[in-house]
């Protein structure tokens, strides 16, 4: 009898011992009316929740840090990927007119560079020829251009 008690004994303390220096996850999540819930299983309604690594006396898993706090990160929700499908396709888009901006500048300030004869179309249609001077105030206006808006391109 006394050898049955002294065994239960035993084990009971080496159960608590182990179970003394093990680690506490707690998870905080927000309630259905917008309260936050701790909770030391993992909520299956929200996959919005923060873990938390307490030692079992309440203090932080590592003395002098912060406890962990870690963002579940969550499949992407269909509503959510389509909205980054629509923001990466309006991405390209940007990049594509840049691109088309970037080259059409380059062909006017390679023609402008070149030299000849250049002249604009006037609102009516007639063609309105450029002296000098208004030629190289055009070409240092594409050269800012060029400079401001090409550079990755």
């Amino acid at each position: 009898m006394k050898l049955h008690t002294l065994t239960a004994l035993l084990l009971s303390v080496v159960t608590f011992g182990i179970t003394a220096n093990a680690n506490t996850t707690i998870y905080e999540s927000i309630g259905k009316h917008g309260e936050v819930v701790y909770s030391q299983m993992q909520p299956k309604n929200t996959t919005n929740f923060k873990v938390h690594s307490m030692r079992n006396d309440g203090r932080v898993a590592d003395a002098g840090q912060l406890s962990e706090q870690t963002q579940q990160q969550a499949a992407p929700s269909p509503e959510a990927q389509r909205i980054a499908d629509l923001e990466q396709q309006n991405q390209a888009l940007q990049n594509q007119e840049l691109a088309n901006r970037c080259q059409s500048l380059r062909a006017n300030f390679a023609n402008l560079t070149i030299g000849g004869r250049i002249f604009e179309t006037n609102a009516n249609g007639e063609r309105v020829y450029l002296n000098d001077q208004e030629i190289s105030s055009k070409r240092q206006q594409h050269q800012q251009l060029i400079n401001q808006y090409c550079q990755g391109v």
